[in-house]
C-alpha cells in the first residue's frame, strides 16, 4: 500500500496540469498499474492534490436569545407568544 500511496502522490502533480486528453492517458495508466477502477483513480488523483479555494467551515449559527430571534417571533405572530415565557 505504501508504494500506492507514493504512486498516488507522484501522478497527482501531472495528473492536476494536464489537459483532458492527458488526464485520461495519465488515469489509464495509473488504473492500468494500481488495478484501480478508473472513478477511484480519478478521486484518488484528485484528493492528492492540495485545493486553494476551500477553506474552513463557517461557524455555528445561532438561533434564540443570542441573536433577538425570540423577540421576533412574539411581535409577529400571535399564535406564538404566548408560548414564549418572559
Amino acid at each position: 500500500m505504501a508504494t500506492r500511496d507514493e504512486l498516488v502522490v507522484a501522478v497527482a502533480g501531472r495528473y492536476a496540469l494536464g489537459n483532458r486528453m492527458e488526464r485520461g492517458r495519465i488515469l489509464d495508466e495509473f488504473a492500468a498499474v494500481t488495478g484501480h477502477r478508473r472513478k477511484h483513480a480519478m478521486r484518488l488523483l484528485r484528493a492528492g492534490m492540495t485545493s486553494s479555494s476551500s477553506g474552513p467551515r463557517p461557524g455555528r449559527r445561532l438561533y434564540g436569545e443570542a441573536c433577538g430571534f425570540r423577540g421576533h417571533v412574539a411581535q409577529h405572530s400571535g399564535k406564538f407568544s404566548p408560548t414564549i415565557p418572559d
